[in-house]
């Protein structure tokens, strides 16, 4: 059987690795957020838990930002099936 042309559902424009890199580079922004916020600056110093859970609050959003994009990515470029 002679294939149609392409499927409507693949992406041939690349659009949804931009998606996947966008989603890695955000999960790599709130990690390197919280890493920060969670070094503690001088020894004993008492606010710094309150500096990772404003970093936390701050930067929450982005894992769930990167969530969404990681799913659109899958669905414009689904696998293929063997």
């Amino acid at each position: 059987m002679a294939d149609a042309g392409p499927s409507p559902h693949r992406d041939e424009s690349g659009s949804s690795r931009i998606f996947a890199y966008t989603a890695l580079s955000l999960y790599g922004a709130f990690l390197s957020g919280v890493a920060s916020a969670a070094d503690p600056q001088p020894p004993g110093h008492p606010h710094w838990l309150l500096g990772v859970i404003r970093a936390l609050g701050n930067l929450g959003v982005l894992p769930f930002v990167a969530i969404c994009l990681l799913l659109i990515s899958g669905r414009r470029y689904p696998p293929i099936a063997t």
